[in-house]
């Protein structure tokens, strides 16, 4: 069975997993925004958009 520290491992690790997966999401969509409908995909994904730069810094 799993100690307390792997679990907490493991949840912060999903913790990045999803933020990387928002932001790669943001990243590859955006510049394609104004042809499709963007936010419809990152609502079906329950994804933020927009707030990358916000997390990590301004470019």
């Amino acid at each position: 069975m799993w100690s307390s520290p792997d679990i907490c491992q493991n949840v912060e690790l999903a913790v990045v997993l999803v933020w990387y997966s928002e932001a790669n999401f943001n990243d590859k969509t955006e510049p394609f925004a104004h042809i499709y409908n963007v936010q419809a995909g990152a609502d079906t994904m329950e994804y933020t958009i927009g707030r990358t730069n916000s997390d990590i810094g301004p470019d």
